[in-house]
């Protein structure tokens, strides 16, 4: 599938596109409110300024993505592989990142007030400026390193 078809199906009211292949694509800005990616390959994909506010992205590869600015509060991203994503200036408050592959992502002024990281592999994040109120890293593994 390309950004194209996703566009022009979301478009017609479809809204579950569970496992598919969108790795790379540039997506950037678009509107995909309470859209279902889960197991989805999306590495290395362009969500800059897009709208995921409650999207299920669990387990889904968003590794290497560009997430800038993104809205992704309330959004699943349970047990998804996030490593070096780029989060800066992306909303994730309330989102659910338990057992998420954190490691190497940028954070750089991400507002994650309440979200859940119970699990989330954190080695070396970038959290410089990142809203943090709320959250209990206790329950994240800080001590993961990818080297």
């Amino acid at each position: 599938m390309d950004a194209e078809e996703l566009l022009r199906r979301y478009a017609a009211g479809e809204r579950d596109f569970s496992g598919v292949d969108l790795s790379g694509v540039n997506l950037g800005r678009a509107d995909f409110c309470e859209i279902n990616l889960s197991g989805a390959n999306l590495s290395e994909a362009n969500f800059v300024y897009a709208d995921l506010s409650g999207a299920d992205l669990s387990g889904a590869d968003l590794s290497g993505g560009f997430l800038e600015n993104a809205d992704l509060s309330e959004a699943d991203l349970s047990r998804a592989n996030l490593a070096d994503c780029i989060f800066v200036g992306a909303d994730l408050s309330g989102a659910n990142l338990s057992r998420a592959n954190l490691i190497e992502a940028a954070f750089t002024n991400a507002n994650l007030s309440g979200a859940i990281l119970d699990g989330a592999l954190m080695g070396n994040p970038l959290l410089d400026g990142a809203d943090l109120t709320g959250v209990d890293l206790s329950k994240a593994d800080m001590d993961v390193f990818p080297y």
